[in-house]
């Protein structure tokens, strides 16, 4: 994919490194199926180009890109303008706030699969790809995540999580909120659009901090959250990260969907009550 050059300070993933060109079908023969990946952007100029090549560097042969730009002032306008030929669509106007961004952005998709990905954060290479035939190969994959993974602001890979498997009670219930059993990372994250759709197709703007914590709450109503094995994105970590700086906003926000008694309280004893049987009966027999 003959991309815009990069900076010339610039080098490695996602700027001179191309992973190897995907088959023009899965493995099985099958099409590949559309995937929307949806960028909300706000003065991310210092950010915003490297997650951009690193979603357009996929190859991906199905992709449907669409960035949702605020009404950026710092230049960031500028780089989305540079990659505009390889947009599906792309907009820099005045809005709500990141989540009316995706939610304006998934309006206009047709993915099959779905996704978003902060302006700040990058997907690793290949990593569409992955999670894709993770999805297609199982129907009961319409939810997939990857290993944890982080970068800093210099676009290199720092470290990656270790494998989790993730408990749809213990979703619903609400104890992936960081406090108890760790997050679910959002931009490793992809969903079919039926799940999408039938948890209410929308992502809740009034919130500013936990509106994909809500979301996936809403997912596992209908469906298991599966983790591959492998790290399909990676968070970047840098100082002027939205959620990160203000994560007692974020708390509240995610306190503030609980009324006393707070259900992931109830639901959180059921099933350390229901679990323990299960080993009481395991060891009788």
């Amino acid at each position: 994919m003959m991309l815009p050059p990069p900076p010339s300070d610039r080098s490695g993933w996602p700027w001179t490194e191309v992973p190897e060109p995907l088959p023009a079908t899965m493995p099985d023969g099958r099409p590949w199926p559309r995937v929307t990946i949806v960028t909300p952007s706000y003065n991310q100029a210092s950010y915003i180009e490297a997650t951009l090549r690193s979603v357009l560097l996929q190859g991906y042969p199905n992709l449907e890109y669409i960035v949702i730009d605020g009404g950026s002032d710092d230049g960031a306008v500028d780089i989305i303008r540079k990659y505009e030929p390889w947009l599906a669509y792309w907009v820099s106007e005045e809005d709500r706030g990141q989540y009316h961004a995706i939610n304006k952005g998934f309006a206009r998709s047709t993915g099959e699969i779905m996704a978003w990905l902060n302006s700040d954060d990058m997907y690793l290479p290949g990593g569409l790809a992955r999670a894709v035939l993770a999805m297609k190969s199982q129907p009961e994959r319409p939810w997939v995540t990857g290993l944890k993974a982080f970068w800093d602001e210099s676009d290199r890979l720092t470290h990656r999580g270790r494998p989790q498997k993730f408990n749809r009670l213990f979703i619903r219930a609400g104890l992936y909120e960081g406090r108890r059993l760790g997050w679910i990372q959002q931009e490793s994250v992809l969903w079919a659009r039926w799940l999408w759709e039938r948890a209410g197709a929308y992502l809740d703007d009034r919130m500013q901090y936990a509106a994909d914590y809500e979301l996936w709450r809403r997912f596992a109503r209908y469906a298991n959250l599966y983790q591959l094995s492998e790290s399909i994105a990676g968070f970047r970590m840098h100082s002027r990260q939205k959620t990160a700086s203000n994560m007692d906003k974020y708390f509240a926000e995610v306190d503030s969907l609980f009324t006393s008694p707070a259900p992931s309280t109830w639901l959180w004893r059921l099933t350390r009550y229901r679990t323990a049987l299960r080993i009481i009966k395991r060891i009788g027999t």
